[in-house]
């Protein structure tokens, strides 16, 4: 199924027009308050300390993605995102490629951060260099003191599955990376991937590991990793072809999980799992109250729960099929109805006057609750930002269809 394409300069214009009147004007990018910046800012994902204050995490680089030197990082802001104190290493930008940082915080209060870190320190492939920042190992570090201290690196074990096997190195070196934040759900946590069965950005497909100790368990050692789904085969669609990456997900309830994802096709996938990941539905279109499909780029489409049976997701509402045009940032609020989402219709929420490819494109959100209050976290890939959320009008349009 590809969508009929319609100008994205076009549409968005026309849709901006309509919900302007039903909501305010779409935030400003440029009137955030700024995380960081950076030559390379990205994923500035965040978790609400037990003292109140904010703890970020992101991946930098004072070159373009991709770079040497690129690592990860946490900053710790504590007036609600107005202002950060100087970034943490938590990798050296001297050491091997850490990239696509993902926090979880445990009910005591230790900080997790999950990253892909290239620990053969792989850089070459037939002779070549190439990028390396998805390659190697799924490592973790935590924090018992909010970020100041990071321990030592732990590695997660992943099996090798079909994706490895057919890879450019046999499965002597897999290529992944993950996007959002590790979920709970009851007495487990679960965080989604996508592992690559070509270098460089093909064949993609969801992977989630899942602990059923980490949020009691303080021995690192001691925690416990299945890799989801069972089998050798990850989530995907075989008529959506090699484009099927950045895998999200939220909890329906303890066994049922709902996750998203992007394709080059003009579509949000989507997927979900009644049995706490074990297994997963054949990937389908994510869609409107009326059944028409969320319209989205080669972009992170990025999913929240914000309340019982309440949940945002952002995208940016065209059937573009590449990288670009990820200005504005829309939203649209969603609800399980009969064993499956349905989601209302978008709303625009953030943009940036500045359009260009290089500073213009607005992506890897993160949604911060606090004190029945809403901001959301965003970056254009040179700086990241926080800017406080209309919470009521959000409500109130987001789910007026329900």
């Amino acid at each position: 199924m590809k969508p009929v394409s319609i100008p994205y300069f076009t549409i968005t214009c026309i849709l901006i027009l309509l919900f302007s009147c039903s909501i305010q004007k779409p935030l400003d990018f440029d009137k955030g308050s700024s995380i960081y910046e950076n030559g390379y800012v990205d994923q500035p994902y965040v978790v609400i300390l037990q003292d109140g204050s904010w703890l970020c995490t992101f991946t930098t680089s004072a070159k373009i993605e991709g770079s040497s030197g690129q690592h990860i990082v946490s900053m710790t802001s504590r007036d609600k995102g107005k202002s950060w104190i100087n970034p943490i290493e938590i990798e050296s930008p001297t050491g091997p490629t850490a990239s696509w940082a993902m926090p979880y915080i445990t009910p005591y209060g230790r900080v997790y951060v999950f990253y892909s870190f290239n620990g053969g320190n792989v850089k070459t492939l037939n002779g070549n260099s190439i990028r390396n920042d998805m390659l190697g190992w799924y490592c973790y570090k935590f924090s018992d003191d909010n970020g100041l201290t990071w321990s030592d690196r732990y590695r997660i074990p992943m099996r090798k599955t079909n994706a490895d096997l057919k890879n450019d190195w046999n499965g002597d070196v897999q290529i992944f990376w993950g996007i959002g934040k590790p979920i709970d759900h009851g007495n487990y946590m679960t965080l989604g991937f996508t592992k690559l069965g070509k270098y460089m950005l093909d064949l993609g497909e969801g992977w989630f590991f899942q602990s059923d100790n980490i949020q009691t368990e303080r021995n690192p050692d001691n925690i416990n990793w299945v890799l989801l789904p069972d089998g050798m085969d990850g989530v995907r669609h075989p008529a959506y072809g090699s484009v099927q990456e950045e895998f999200n997900l939220v909890s329906i309830t303890e066994d049922t999980l709902y996750s998203v994802y992007r394709t080059d096709l003009g579509f949000i996938a989507e997927s979900s799992s009644y049995n706490r990941g074990k297994s997963w539905t054949l990937p389908d279109s994510a869609h409107y109250l009326s059944g028409n499909p969320l319209l989205n780029p080669r972009a992170c489409p990025r999913i929240w729960k914000i309340d019982d049976n309440k949940y945002l997701i952002w995208y940016h509402n065209h059937g573009g099929t590449g990288f670009a045009d990820r200005n504005p940032g829309w939203i649209a609020g969603g609800r399980w109805i009969d064993g499956e989402m349905k989601w209302s219709q978008p709303i625009p929420i953030i943009y940036r006057q500045d359009k260009s490819y290089e500073r213009g494109r607005l992506s890897y959100p993160d949604l911060v609750k606090q004190d029945g209050k809403f901001w959301i976290t965003v970056t254009n890939k040179e700086q990241g930002i926080v800017i406080k959320l209309p919470k009521r009008k959000i409500y109130r349009q987001a789910f007026k269809s329900f």
